[in-house]
């Protein structure tokens, strides 16, 4: 989906898993890292953050696949799973908790898109190309990831700017899904929760560190230091860990 707002278009995709219609359900909202996902870079933890909320959906929704070698009939399998009722996507298997994934194209490396008082068409292949700029710049004049912000002229995070419109997205597609009040948030920035509660959402927030190795300590504690971020510092962490940390307290919030 797009939305179109003044300062541009954003770009999101979002992900359903299983019931989120029903009691609480599990949100992690995504600005896209093009260096993380695609080329598998390690300075940051966006892509373990993103792998453990897939790997979570599916161990909370297992279903049992046929057994089809015709990619269309496949196809048409999945598009069975769900079925759209009264503007609700309704979950056709037993699910013990709903997930809902959003990646915002739009925003890659933390919002870098967007310019005040700027209108740019297509935000995507802007905030990517300054993604870039950033990275460069804090290697090049070895500044620290806020600095690779201001070296090329941008304040870090843009998406704080224009009255924190760049976290509005996720509670506007939201309301667009009609989902449950009730969410479970895997975040560790408080922007992104107020703008959820600013919108009415009964948020439940646990920490999502993904992983954390040597490479990527430096860029986790500027997550902390620079932008707030909490409960997130140079301290190594592995999958593994945190996978089992968050399906634990997952378990609690649902039994509580």
């Amino acid at each position: 989906m797009y939305i179109c707002q003044k300062f541009g278009v954003e770009y999101a995709n979002a992900g359903i898993v299983g019931n989120v219609y029903n009691d609480k359900i599990v949100l992690r909202t995504e600005s896209a890292c093009t260096p993380s996902f695609i080329f598998g870079s390690q300075r940051c933890n966006c892509y373990h953050q993103w792998k453990i909320v897939r790997e979570l959906a599916t161990e909370y929704n297992k279903i049992e696949t046929p057994d089809i070698d015709n990619g269309d009939e496949f196809e048409k399998w999945v598009q069975k799973q769900f079925v759209y009722e009264n503007g609700k996507h309704i979950c056709q298997n037993k699910s013990d908790l709903g997930f809902v994934m959003l990646h915002i194209d739009s925003q890659n490396g933390m919002g870098s898109g967007y310019t005040e008082n700027e209108f740019v068409f297509d935000l995507t292949e802007r905030a990517s190309i300054r993604h870039r700029g950033e990275y460069t710049s804090e290697q090049v004049y070895n500044t620290t990831m806020y600095g690779g912000f201001t070296t090329i002229g941008i304040d870090g995070d843009p998406r704080r700017k224009g009255d924190g419109v760049g976290y509005k997205l996720t509670p506007v597609i939201l309301d667009y899904l009609n989902i449950n009040k009730e969410i479970i948030m895997l975040t560790n920035n408080p922007l992104k929760i107020k703008a959820m509660e600013d919108m009415e959402y009964k948020i439940i927030r646990v920490k999502s560190i993904g992983a954390v190795n040597v490479a990527g300590a430096t860029e986790a504690r500027e997550r902390g230091s620079e932008f707030h971020h909490l409960d997130i510092d140079g301290n190594i962490v592995t999958f593994k860990e945190d996978y089992d940390r968050i399906k634990e307290e997952l378990n609690e919030i649902i039994k509580g």
